[in-house]
């Protein structure tokens, strides 16, 4: 098993959980995750609500509003960005030019703003 199969595991059954409010039984077998086609749009996709919100009777951001709520849950809340376009961005690190950890803290244990700032003025 991949993590993407297993996403899509835990993906499929939140919705199975979100299940009992739709209009029409949802057809999990739709529901693909995978890579996201642009990097810098996090580590996985899904298309969970865009396929689902007719059945959901829900527009696909509510929808995907209620999936990733559903997944938070399941991580002990450790949900991610916003969605939004019917896919949930959890990106965890930047992807590509830069970016990563904030620099250390200078020398001498200052880490205050205060203590970082510009001298004052004369």
């Amino acid at each position: 098993m991949n993590v993407f199969e297993l996403i899509n595991g835990h993906v499929r059954s939140a919705v199975a959980d979100l299940a009992s409010s739709f209009k029409a039984p949802p057809v999990l077998d739709r529901i693909v995750v995978e890579p996201p086609r642009d990097p810098t749009h996090g580590d996985v996709a899904t298309n969970a609500a865009m396929v689902l919100a007719k059945d959901a009777g829900m527009k696909p951001r509510e929808l995907a509003e209620k999936i990733a709520a559903a997944l938070g849950t399941r991580a002990g809340g450790a949900g991610g960005g916003r969605p939004g376009g019917g896919l949930h961005n959890n990106a965890r690190r930047p992807r590509g030019g830069g970016g990563g950890a904030p620099p250390p803290p200078p020398a001498g244990g200052a880490t205050t703003a205060a203590a970082v700032s510009a001298p004052a003025r004369p």
